[in-house]
């Protein structure tokens, strides 16, 4: 965020997040949780709240009624008063870092979650705003809970570790974390699949490789290598992968069958079973990079 001089003013970014359930005791709190200065969770006030159903930055589907507490993340940063690109460039950098805020509650913990509108103003006056409308997902009945304090604080120290300048500066765990998160807001199967593998490929560096499958689920393997579920990571990733490889070289899944011929397992079902571990590598892999566990070009 810029210094504060007397060339720059005071603005604040809020994006609507629909699906967050808080602690009860919070939910007339304005700061919720503070995940770095400047940079919060907060229960919108009425004012702004009508604001944003006037604007139609918010949803007004799912659990969501007028009257209820809205949560949103909120940023203070400060843009030159001119030139206006000058002032653009410094909005689009905020949503940024809102919508980072997104995905990184998206791995913290599974939950349908997702940003309504973000509008941003000057702080402290009624003036005029900057709307930024974002499309509609499919998944239109989100739940995510954040139900106690342990778990606020959780996704406080997960931001932490995850904003660290050890996991900041290795670009290809951004483009999983990402990958991941556009994963969850899709509607259909082959592109969350295809989603999902290309967040594993970043993460693992696959790269030009020749086996990226094999190496994928090797990778992802070798993290959990002292539990009795590091097999099943591995097959459930080697058959994702042999899915993705249908659903782009083949147009299709329809014949898709799991491998070894026999194991149980359906699509839809093997699809959430890879988001599910493709969360937990992902989590993990963030976690030993900033401990400095992993090197930044190995997989474990």
């Amino acid at each position: 965020m810029a210094e504060d001089t007397d060339l720059t003013v005071e603005r604040e970014a809020l994006a609507s997040i629909h699906g967050l359930i808080l602690p009860e005791d919070l939910l007339d709190a304005e700061i919720v949780l503070e995940l770095e200065p400047g940079l919060s969770v907060v229960n919108l006030d009425t004012h702004t709240q009508r604001l944003m159903h006037q604007t139609e930055t918010v949803r007004r589907v799912g659990i969501f009624r007028w009257g209820e507490r809205l949560p949103a993340v909120r940023l203070l940063y400060h843009a030159p008063p001119s030139p206006p690109e000058s002032e653009a460039d410094s909005a689009e950098r905020a949503n940024d870092v809102l919508q980072q805020v997104l995905e990184r509650l998206r791995v913290y913990r599974p939950g349908s979650i997702y940003f309504g509108g973000i509008i941003h103003r000057k702080v402290h006056e009624q003036g005029a705003i900057e709307l930024f409308h974002r499309p509609w997902i499919a998944k239109v009945m989100p739940l995510y809970l954040l139900s106690d304090h342990y778990d606020l604080r959780g996704f406080a120290e997960f931001w932490r570790v995850a904003q660290s300048a050890e996991v900041r500066n290795l670009q290809h765990i951004a483009l999983a974390v990402r990958w991941f998160s556009t994963s969850l807001e899709t509607r259909r199967t082959d592109d969350a699949v295809i989603c999902i593998m290309t967040s594993l490929e970043s993460l693992f560096t696959a790269g030009t490789r020749s086996q990226k499958g094999r190496h994928i689920a090797e990778s992802a393997a070798a993290l959990f290598s002292s539990s009795p579920e590091r097999q099943e990571i591995h097959d459930i990733f080697a058959d994702t992968y042999r899915l993705r490889n249908d659903i782009l070289h083949k147009g299709h899944s329809y014949q898709w069958r799991p491998h070894p011929a026999g194991r149980d397992i359906e699509v839809p079902e093997l699809v959430d079973q890879a988001t599910h571990y493709a969360r937990r590598c992902i989590a993990l892999v963030i976690r030993r990079t900033a401990s400095n566990q992993i090197e930044p070009n190995s997989a474990a």
